[in-house]
């Protein structure tokens, strides 16, 4: 029979026969990740963005800011939750990052999408059968992971300034009625009338072109790449429009001749978002029942289930979609062999973040 038709008739006795031997279709070991190749600053009117290729795989995302009302910092999690049917430990992983978000305080938030068109030949069928729901999981997953308090403080995102620390606020200000002052007084603003009022709003959309396999691992590390070199545009109060407007770079310089009558109206220069830890994930495969792999391409995903692990701030999350249960000494071992793995995903964001590119490393020694 020849080769392709016996792959695509019989996939499991086709993978079978290169597995019993201790190497994959494509020629990796069990334990070698494909090499992600990171690009920064990919597309020209995002306000940051990057693109992720690895084996062939391709992810592009852009980050998008918006200026809206300010919400509790518990409530910048994802609004996007699993399904009942995604496992125990996927609920309890994302409650555990619910609560590390959770606050009073006043904050921005970010919202991730991760779609797949039906050009990138993603299809999400795995051991347990298809599952529909798996784009929205993974947005889910990455929102609530970009939300947590270890990884990005999104009370940057507020409109801050001294004046508002010192609660110098009027709300009568920003009411559209009758009794609200004459547009032009709208000039008289300043910074601390709008503190709480408004922040940032960031939307993280990361597109898939090429699919083979592993969504979460690359998805994720486009938009935390895409994240990382993200500026905050410089904006100004426009009080016309009675709504915020962003400066040309012309009219972002301090020698513009505008700049000197803008002292004390409400104005924001450009700033950059400070990742403070990079969450990385890790996918496991268990093909057949039989053999655990790292970073599985598409067809081996559709003999196993997945199970990921989300190392974060000395933290390991376990994420578990479908699948028999996995026993405690079977995830220390997944996780042992995930954290060199990590390592090199984040060497290879450190590069990106400098402006080169880096192929990240992706063997590991030990078999599971």
């Amino acid at each position: 029979m020849d080769c392709d038709a016996f792959r695509t008739v019989l996939p499991a006795e086709f993978h079978r026969r290169f597995l019993i031997n201790k190497v994959r279709a494509d020629g990796r070991s069990f334990l070698t990740y494909r090499q992600p190749l990171i690009s920064s600053n990919t597309l020209t009117n995002c306000c940051g963005s990057a693109s992720v290729r690895a084996g062939n795989n391709y992810y592009l995302a852009g980050v998008k800011c918006e200026v809206g009302p300010p919400v509790a910092k518990g409530c910048t999690v994802g609004n996007i939750q699993p399904q009942k049917s995604a496992c125990a430990e996927l609920l309890e992983s994302q409650r555990q990052l619910q609560a590390e978000a959770s606050s009073s305080l006043a904050a921005g938030r970010i919202v991730a999408s991760v779609e797949f068109p039906s050009i990138c030949g993603a299809d999400f069928s795995d051991g347990g059968g298809p599952n529909a729901n798996a784009p929205l999981l993974i947005s889910g997953v990455v929102t609530d992971l970009l939300n947590s308090n270890s990884v990005i403080d999104t009370c940057q995102l507020c409109l801050r300034t001294e004046g508002a620390e010192r609660g110098e606020i009027d709300e009568n200000d920003l009411r559209d009625d009758e009794n609200s002052p004459h547009p032009s007084s709208e000039f008289g603003r300043t910074e601390a009338n709008l503190e709480q009022t408004f922040a940032w709003h960031l939307h993280v959309h990361v597109v898939c072109l090429e699919y083979d396999g592993n969504p979460l691992d690359f998805a994720l590390l486009a938009a935390v790449a895409a994240l990382e070199n993200t500026v905050l545009p410089a904006i100004s109060w426009d009080a016309k429009a009675k709504w915020w407007r962003q400066l040309l770079p012309a009219e972002n310089r301090p020698d513009f001749p505008g700049a000197a009558s803008a002292e004390g109206l409400s104005v924001f220069n450009e700033e950059k978002v400070v990742v403070s830890n990079r969450p990385l994930s890790v996918t496991f495969s268990h093909v057949m029942n039989q053999w655990w792999v790292v970073d599985p391409s598409r067809e081996e995903e559709k003999l196993g289930c997945g199970l990921s692990v989300v190392f974060l701030k000395n933290r390991w999350h376990v994420l578990r979609l479908g699948g028999p249960p996995v026993t405690a000494s079977v995830v220390k071992l997944l996780q042992m062999q995930a954290e060199a793995i990590a390592a090199g995903a984040d060497a290879a964001l450190t590069e990106a973040a400098h402006g080169t590119h880096h192929c990240a490393d992706g063997a590991a020694p030990q078999a599971v």
